[in-house]
């Protein structure tokens, strides 16, 4: 652990919100454990539970669900010290999250087999069933119905686990982009009229690239434009940026989708097509890429469509280091909708994420 001596809290923060916003997981996490670490002994209240916040938040982006939830316990149960509030029923969720940790990852594997499964031909899957009826017949049904129901409540816990993740980065990210915006940013521009009172042309510069990044992170931790201009409005102004900064070559077609979707629906559909783009930018090698938003009586739809190197889905998928495609599908399943990928090696990727109105 780097020398923690005479480092400042805020600009400690600063670099764990920079880290996250370039999408460093690894690198977030350490500088948030480092954070924690220095304002441990301050008694500052506020550093104390921003430090505990935020180290969860990183542990859930590097898909360190227990580690998340031990975080967020150890918050609750600071805060308790501090207002004894009641917070029983809080534990007791936790408590529960914790009992089935340890079946966790029989329920992943349960998980992609059933998803491998549903990919196999039609021959494969009489197969499969004809050896699901022998083992009915043996009498090994009962133990294997048992087994299903058992696994499909745990699923159920897992994705109510994975959930209130998700909810409680959205709000914690609100939050931390409002602090961005309403602290330090006006005591940026108040810098800024200072310098340029002293007519300091160089620093005046470096204020507004500085400024510049500040909006920019505060806008990626909470997309304010999300809720001024609505889904369509701000999902035509993230791919201008995409068209303008990057070499790609960028196409939409957006409808109007107005009044289908409830707020939590439009922004994790937005937080969908933002993850997505990111993967193209960073891994697909694309020169080109086409997002379409469409909306029926009956649904609505995103589809994003490149023409880089492709990957094999299952491979990805089975890969637990890759947590991204795994974010996708939590993100799809919070809001009731149905993710489809189409990929090949050497044939670009097609995702579609499907929300029934």
């Amino acid at each position: 652990m780097p020398s923690l001596q005479g480092k400042n809290p805020t600009t400690l923060f600063t670099k764990v919100l920079i880290a996250k916003n370039q999408n460093n997981r690894v690198e977030a996490n350490q500088l948030a454990k480092e954070y924690l670490d220095l304002v441990s002994s301050s008694g500052d209240m506020d550093h104390l539970i921003r430090a505990r916040e935020i180290l969860a938040v990183t542990y859930a982006d590097l898909g360190q669900q227990k580690e998340a939830a031990d975080t967020w316990k150890s918050l609750i149960q600071f805060k308790d010290s501090l207002n004894s509030a009641n917070r029983s029923a809080t534990f007791a969720y936790y408590q529960t999250l914790y009992e089935t940790e340890k079946k966790e990852r029989e329920i992943l594997n349960k998980t992609q087999e059933l998803e491998e499964a549903n990919q196999k031909t039609a021959a494969q899957t009489r197969i499969f069933l004809t050896v699901i009826a022998g083992l009915l017949i043996v009498g090994g049904g009962g133990f294997l119905g048992k087994s299903l129901q058992q696994a499909k409540k745990e699923k159920k816990l897992q994705e109510r686990f994975s959930h209130e993740l998700l909810k409680n980065q959205e709000e914690e990210r609100k939050r931390i982009s409002k602090d961005l915006h309403d602290g330090l940013g006006q005591s940026l521009l108040l810098i800024k009229n200072r310098v340029a009172l002293n007519k300091d042309e160089n620093t005046g510069q470096l204020l507004d690239t500085a400024i510049s990044e500040l909006r920019a992170i505060a806008r990626s931790l909470h997309p304010m434009q999300l809720e001024k201009l609505g889904l369509s409005k701000a999902t035509e102004q993230l791919l201008d940026q995409i068209d303008r900064e990057t070499d790609l070559f960028v196409s939409t077609e957006i409808d109007e989708v107005k009044g289908k979707l409830s707020k939590e629906q439009e922004l994790q559909l937005y937080r969908i097509l933002q993850e997505c783009l990111n993967n193209v930018l960073k891994h697909a090698q694309a020169s080109a890429i086409r997002v379409s938003l469409s909306q029926s009586d009956r649904e609505v739809s995103l589809k994003i469509e490149d023409n880089g190197k492709g990957f094999d889905f299952s491979e990805r998928y089975n890969d637990f280091q890759s947590l991204g495609l795994k974010t996708l599908k939590e993100r799809t399943a919070a809001i009731e909708g149905v993710m489809k990928v189409n990929s090949e090696k050497g044939k670009g990727s097609q995702f579609t994420f499907t929300i029934h109105v």
